[in-house]
């Protein structure tokens, strides 16, 4: 999925048809992906109320329920 993003956006930035530098473009860009999901892997949204616009508070019930569910299974 990464090498295919970064391919496309190879393809939509650059004007040249060389394949070197497309190579180098995509690889770059393939980097900078995988940068960037490492950093975001262990994001979770769990608000699942739609009218929240993408507030989402520690305090909210879900995820409340959550840490008391991730509480729950180390406490047994």
């Amino acid at each position: 999925m990464i090498h295919a993003r970064a391919f496309r956006d190879a393809i939509l930035e650059l004007d040249s048809i060389d394949s070197d530098v497309i190579k180098k473009f995509a690889a770059g860009r393939v980097k900078y992906y995988q940068d960037m999901f490492a950093r975001i892997k262990n994001l979770t949204i769990l608000d699942p109320d739609p009218d929240s616009r993408w507030k989402h508070e520690f305090a909210s019930d879900c995820y409340q329920n959550a840490v008391r569910q991730i509480i729950q299974k180390y406490r047994k």
